[in-house]
């Protein structure tokens, strides 16, 4: 279970994930050791996934799309190993409701177009549901 302080930790990181270790001690007002075993504690168990940077991909001539996608229940897990694999989906989620997973794919615009009927073929595949992003507001 988290706490109050994990939780701080994780606003701050997630603010600004190049925050030095003392600067988040300063902000929780607790020591260095304290935080940076928060930190690999939560890294650990999966809280913390990584670290990275947000690139506005549409300024060095690529494309996002995100992409809804239906999957009959028997080929689930081999659609997502395989969609897994492919290295231009940079997030793969899991999802109930609308669809049964959503990811995130960054390509140029030429090789977008090969991508998404590659993609549609998958077998198990049912269908899948392209929004390109158009801009970014937060």
């Amino acid at each position: 279970m988290l706490d109050k302080i994990d939780l701080k930790i994780m606003n701050i990181l997630e603010n600004n994930s190049r925050i030095s270790i003392k600067n988040i001690a300063k902000e929780c007002n607790l020591n260095q050791g304290t935080i940076r075993n928060r930190i690999e504690k939560l890294k650990k168990n999966g809280v913390i996934l990584g670290y990275g940077a947000r690139i506005k991909y549409d300024t060095i001539g690529m494309e996002e799309v995100i992409l809804g996608i239906n999957i009959a229940p028997e080929y689930f897990i081999q659609v997502m190993r395989e969609l897994k694999s492919n290295p231009y989906i940079s997030e793969l989620y899991k999802t109930s409701g609308d669809h049964s997973a959503v990811a995130m794919i960054v390509a140029t615009h030429d090789r977008m177009d090969e991508l998404l009927p590659k993609i549609q073929k998958i077998e198990g595949i049912i269908n899948i549901y392209p929004a390109f992003i158009q801009g970014t507001v937060k």
